[in-house]
């Protein structure tokens, strides 16, 4: 599915762009979160076309209110195609922690194995450090989520909670600003 954008995007990496959404985006995000291989790792399951397009209405309020929430995400071919979403949410995990803003992506499967979750995540970090001086990141995937397990370690995120869910154990990290800047000059 191509795409023609009009609204500016808000940051880059080597592969990919991402931009707000727009009302337009329904059907982007209607196959992403009812795709049978995405939905089963994300918290909130199966979306059907009502929860859908709830859930875009949470991303346009929160992006308008607060400057940040999921993104979409288009790869940078000649023929621009829909990835997925990356950006951050306000909320919180745990009743023992503060809500904070949590780091979040997914994608659609043709994109997932080749790095691309994890230079989105580093390029939204960059932004939310940077760009909007945040100073605490949070994260958080199920027990199983091996890949989502991988990029925190990476990123520097460390594991601050573990919570019981009826689908299974959550994990929970945060990440300093202060941390993740001398984490990236050590591995740069």
């Amino acid at each position: 599915m191509t795409t023609v954008e009009t609204t500016p995007a808000l940051f880059e990496t080597s592969r990919a762009t991402v931009y707000p959404f727009t009302q337009a985006d329904f059907s982007h995000l209607q196959a992403l979160h009812q795709h049978p291989d995405v939905y089963i790792t994300t918290f909130s399951g199966f979306s059907d076309d009502a929860r859908v397009q709830g859930e875009l209405e949470e991303y346009l309020d929160e992006y308008n209110r607060l400057g940040i929430s999921q993104l979409k995400v288009m790869s940078k071919e000649p023929n621009p195609r829909f990835i997925g979403r990356v950006g951050l949410q306000f909320r919180t995990f745990h009743p023992d922690f503060e809500p904070d803003y949590e780091v979040r992506v997914s994608l659609l499967p043709d994109f997932w194995g080749g790095g691309l979750a994890t230079e989105l995540i580093r390029a939204t970090l960059d932004y939310s450090f940077n760009e909007l001086k945040l100073e605490r990141i949070i994260l958080g995937h199920f027990q199983s989520n091996l890949k989502s397990h991988t990029i925190a370690k990476k990123m520097g995120f460390k594991q601050i909670s573990v919570l019981e869910t009826p689908k299974e154990l959550v994990l929970h990290y945060e990440l300093f600003k202060a941390d993740y800047l001398a984490n990236k000059e050590m591995t740069h």
